[in-house]
């Protein structure tokens, strides 16, 4: 056999004969020659080459080099020649490798949609060792030179085209570490190509390494400002700015057993993430099919492409629909603010993710398509994994079905091996009886695979008796099971009777404490810990640990007891078959969780708050239930000594919607049971007039109040803690609507009573809303007595939220007082403790005062970096309230340095959200900021008038009051006396909302115009 001519060309010039170099050439032209011959693949003149390698010599010459290197590659390569008198080729039957045609013939093969697409790419790019004929320079040959810097180039764009392509690859299936690797080497190659670089970050910092990604924008700006003298794009940028401010959360519970099975399933899953155009996949399938532990498995393998990770969000436990987006929220990480509806905030909040969002049990919620669809509308790079027993009939929506895993069809051991059904049945029975062999009972366990149709559950339930039934009698006693519920359940699929003859195989063989344990564990929902189990069921520990041996309970790696839903629902028809024993198990059920908030309810307002905090809200679910289950036996008073921890806790948490809901049927109930003087049904309209107060419905809320009121004064005992906590929310809700002098009564009033009854939570709290009534009307230096009195009895407490709303309260005052170095300690402090126990909201408010500080301090740079990022936490939460006044301050910021066209931009949204939202005090405080702009452009006698009515109104606050005169102030030197005279009268005399209307309609026009 002729040996082979391998020619590589990328990366240098390499010739060799089977491996063997070959050197012996009389001149880099020889091989420069045989290099063009190789890649031009056609029969050339002689004259051609001759001025192709020597066109600056004399034609003798040049013809009298060429044969001397045809002499020497004849000599050397004759077999692999076609040399005549006067054509010179390449013999096209000669064995000759040539890297730039293997290069070349692969990525023709990826330009077609087929399998391996992937692997031909990847050995495309592997050929490319380097630039075409690098390090190669043959003299005194400009056309050789243009020829060969023309092929370099095409090759180097090839090669750049398929690692750009094979990151794209990499990135649509999640595969961060490949992107990473091909970016890498396509940055080797041209280091100055922006969209690599950028790729580059987006591989990093979905693996989870945030630093390294934002690292790598650096480089990318030295290498720009390096190679070509400019910044990075503006989507460089943002992205940047966007890997900077992202979170990534990997929200999945952990799996305590290996996953089985299903490799075409997860195959199908990869291909639909890899799909762009594919928002939602749904896992549909009956019960017991194994739906949540594919979309688990299915998720963890798709994490790395999504930039702010995968949520797990379990909605079995959920009630109704309106529950879902706190459970949501939750899982996501998401403080709500109660009083924007938690699916706008859900939508705000994801609008720019990319995330993977996986919805496990979402069946028995109606309307849940609904919530998707609107998801999936608002938040492009949202993508859903939805587990349901049904579709949601949802455009896009693309259908995953499961049935049973695969059951071997026969008995043959190695047949019975290799099906993922019984291969989940040996691994069960393992946990039970580490000794068991599949090979010894592979017949069997195909039985039962067979008999149980593949279903994941039934399997498990079924092996876990291997302890103490053999196979055999496993599959004997689910046949009878079967015959049995084929002749009494007719309309029953097949499949159901499947499961159910499982579950009443496991059933039948339990013992009666077993059985009394298991059907108890029906009244958890969303499960629960070892003390809750052992409390509500009175059950030994060891009983608990018997069941999960059987399959029947699962404990996760942090000890958390769960059912899977469909046994409890089998648990629970069992229990309502024995209504004493039902009665009884809710009964404890609902005095533990009545116990189990009570006991935290001081904890919410000191240095534990945290933790209590995310104690309760992972037993949402069970207090749900046992609130619901005590209204509908009408005995609210059960639920008395958990009222304050769970008001508390709903306001931290922001279920203010929830929370009017749960104390007014709690309310209904009372008034049914003891009627409208019961002292319970005052405090229970208390509570649910406080969180129409926190969702702005002071309509709804001052009735309520007024007749709790009107309780707590004729109640004996009397009961000065909760008129305190009625006369509080009076108070809140009068300086919500700038009735300054009420507020201040009814704070005053609810401190004495706080005081009296010497609570000192309480007494911090009513401290703190006395020293903002003194703050509105302008009273600091009160203000500032009482807030440091608070902050001291705060930190003594360890009320860590409380101590930075004082510190917040502080910083207003300080802003009030004109004292504005003073402003930037207090918010930096109070922002520090707010990140760190997880309250957005207080920081929006921490960064907006701190950034009107800067801004009244001339430190414009710096205003503006806090009051975006401010801006910005509130459109993630979807608080406008703060959103308009951070605009506002925006917009007068801008105006200072003289960007008018910003300005104007910020101040009309500031506007319109502020009439949106139906908020005096964000109005007012727009208009004196846009009065500041106006004075600025000249439009003084307005600007002063407009001063004027913000100045006189008596819902502005102080702090707005003290803006609103200076601008008075600052008129008086280009207005006459008589204009501005007539201006502050105009001003007295306007209606508010007609102002806003004309600095809107004036804003609107300025924008429209050309740029100033």
């Amino acid at each position: 056999m002729a040996a082979e001519l391998q020619i590589r060309l990328l990366g240098g010039l390499h010739l060799a004969l089977d491996g063997a170099p070959l050197t012996d050439f009389v001149s880099n032209k020889a091989p420069a020659l045989l290099a063009y011959l190789a890649v031009t693949r056609r029969t050339h003149q002689r004259e051609a080459l001759a001025a192709l390698l020597w066109g600056e010599r004399a034609e003798a010459d040049a013809r009298n080099n060429l044969r001397q290197a045809l002499s020497n590659l004849r000599r050397l390569l004759d077999p692999y020649l076609l040399i005549t008198r006067d054509t010179v080729a390449l013999n096209p039957q000669a064995a000759v490798s040539l890297d730039v045609a293997a290069f070349e013939e692969r990525l023709r093969a990826s330009a077609q949609p087929a399998e391996g697409l992937a692997a031909r790419l990847e050995e495309a790019a592997a050929l490319y060792r380097g630039d075409f004929l690098a390090g190669v320079a043959v003299r005194d040959a400009p056309e050789f030179e243009d020829w060969m810097l023309a092929q370099r180039s095409r090759f180097r764009e090839l090669a750049l085209h398929a690692l750009h392509t094979l990151t794209q690859w990499h990135l649509q299936r999640g595969d961060a570490a490949g992107a990473i690797d091909t970016t890498t080497r396509l940055l080797g190659i041209e280091a100055w190509r922006e969209e690599a670089h950028r790729q580059l970050m987006l591989a990093l910092a979905r693996s989870g390494q945030r630093s390294a990604a934002l690292a790598q924008y650096e480089t990318c700006r030295r290498v720009l400002e390096r190679e070509l003298g400019v910044a990075p794009s503006a989507e460089t940028t943002a992205l940047y700015e966007r890997i900077r401010a992202a979170t990534r959360r990997l929200h999945l519970p952990p799996s305590a057993t290996p996953f089985v099975g299903r490799a075409a399933e997860l195959a199908q899953v990869a291909s639909l993430m890899a799909d762009p155009t594919c928002r939602l996949v749904t896992f549909i399938g009956p019960g017991g099919s194994g739906k949540t532990r594919l979309a688990l498995e299915a998720a963890a393998r798709a994490a790395d492409a999504f930039l702010h990770g995968v949520c797990f969000v379990p909605l079995a436990g959920a009630s109704a629909l309106e529950v879902a987006p706190s459970a949501v929220a939750e899982a996501l990480g998401l403080a709500l603010d109660g009083k924007v509806d938690p699916r706008d905030q859900l939508l705000a909040h994801l609008r720019d993710k990319e995330l993977l969002l996986v919805l496990d049990n979402l069946e028995h919620l109606s309307g849940a398509d609904e919530l998707v669809g609107r998801l999936a509308e608002a938040c492009p790079e949202v993508r859903f994994l939805v587990t349901s027993r049904e579709r949601l009939n949802l455009h896009g929506e693309r259908l995953i079905e499961l049935r049973g895993l695969e059951a071997p069809p026969g008995t043959d051991q190695a047949a019975v091996a290799a099906s993922s059904a019984a291969q989940l049945f040996a691994h069960s029975a393992r946990i039970v009886r580490p000794d068991f062999v599949l090979d010894r009972e592979a017949a069997a366990v195909a039985r039962i695979c067979r008999l149980v149709d593949g279903l994941p559950l039934a399997i498990e339930l079924a092996a876990a008796w291997v302890r103490h039934l053999s196979c055999q009698e496993i599959a004997a006693e689910i046949e009878h099971n079967l015959g049995f519920l084929a002749t009494t359940q007719k309309n029953v699929p097949a499949r159901h009777r499947s499961l159910q003859a499982a579950f009443e195989h496991s059933w039948a063989l339990l013992t009666d404490e077993e059985r009394r344990a298991f059907a108890r564990l029906a009244v958890f929902r969303g499960g629960c810990d070892r003390e809750a189990a052992l409390a509500v069921t009175h059950s030994p520990s060891s009983l608990l640990a018997a069941l999960s041996d059987k399959s029947l309970l699962r404990r996760d790696p942090a000890g958390r007891y769960t059912l899977h839903e469909l046994l409890r629902q089998y648990a629970d028809g069992k229990l309502r078959a024995e209504p004493e024993a039902s009665a009884e198990a809710q009964a404890r059920h609902c005095e533990y969780y009545v116990g189990f908030i009570s006991a935290r309810a001081d904890a919410l307002s000191d240095a534990r708050q945290s933790a209590a905090r995310r104690e309760i809200a992972a037993e949402a679910d069970n207090l749900r239930a046992a609130w619901r289950w005590a209204v509908g036996q009408r005995r609210p008073d059960w639920l008395m000594p958990a009222l304050e921890g769970l008001r508390v806790f709903l306001e931290q948490v922001g279920w203010y919607a929830e929370a009017v809901s749960l104390f007014e049927a709690a309310a209904e109930a009372e008034r049914a049971r003891a009627g409208e003087a019961s002292a319970l049904y005052g405090q229970l309209l208390t509570r649910q007039a406080w969180f129409y107060h926190r969702l702005d419905r002071f309509e709804a809320a001052r009735p309520l109040l007024q007749r709790s009121l009107a309780i707590f004064q004729d109640a004996q005992p009397p009961l000065p803690g909760e008129e305190a906590l009625c006369r509080h929310c009076l108070a809140n809700m009068a300086r919500a609507v700038g009735d300054f002098a009420e507020a201040m009564e009814q704070s005053q009033r609810s401190l004495a009573l706080y005081r009296a009854a010497g609570n000192p939570r309480s007494i911090a709290a009513s401290i703190n809303a006395v020293a903002v009534a003194h703050a509105e009307r302008g009273e600091f230096d009160e203000a500032r007595r009482l807030h440091a009195e608070g902050l001291a009895l705060r930190r003594e407490i360890g009320d860590r939220r409380g101590v930075a709303t004082a510190l917040v309260n502080l910083g207003f005052v300080a802003l009030g007082q004109g004292r504005y170095a003073e402003v930037k300690p207090l918010e930096r402090e109070a922002l520090a403790i707010f990140r760190e126990i997880g309250y957005p909201m207080g920081e929006a408010v921490a960064l907006n005062n701190w950034g009107v500080a800067c801004q009244m301090l001339g430190e414009y740079a710096e205003a503006q970096a806090l009051l975006r990022e401010c801006l910005a936490l509130c459109r993630e939460l979807g608080h406008r309230h703060i959103a308009a006044h951070a605009l506002a301050s925006l917009g007068g910021v801008a105006g200072a340095v003289g960007e008018y066209r910003e300005a104007w931009q910020h101040l009309r949204e500031a506007l319109q959200t502020a009439r949106e939202i139906g908020s005096i005090s964000a109005t007012l405080f727009g208009l004196v900021s846009a009065a500041g702009i106006l004075a600025r452009q000249g439009a003084e006698a307005w600007a002063a008038e407009i001063a004027a009515l913000v100045y006189h109104h008596p819902a502005a606050n102080q702090e707005t009051k003290n803006r609103a005169a200076q601008l008075l102030a600052e008129a008086e030197a280009p207005l006459p006396a008589p204009v501005l005279a007539a201006a502050r009268e105009r001003g007295q005399t306007r209606e508010l909302a007609a102002a806003a209307a004309d600095v809107l309609e004036w804003a609107h026009a300025r924008l429209a115009g050309p740029a100033e």
